[in-house]
């Protein structure tokens, strides 16, 4: 959601979006923005290699 919203990694850490998450999920577990950031960024380094891979089967 962060990453297609371009919301700020601290959004994380809204104390109504913790509220909100773990009223409709009660396992929730909360993480920190430095999480956050971390999954987006392994999320990119994934998506570029895909990418990457399937320009190079390009003429």
């Amino acid at each position: 959601m962060i990453m297609v919203h371009e919301l700020p990694f601290a959004f994380t850490e809204y104390e109504l979006i913790t509220f909100l998450m773990k009223t409709t999920s009660p396992h929730y577990v909360r993480i920190s923005r430095a999480i956050a950031k971390a999954d987006c960024w392994t999320s990119y380094e994934v998506e570029k290699k895909m990418l990457n891979g399937l320009l190079k089967t390009v003429d």
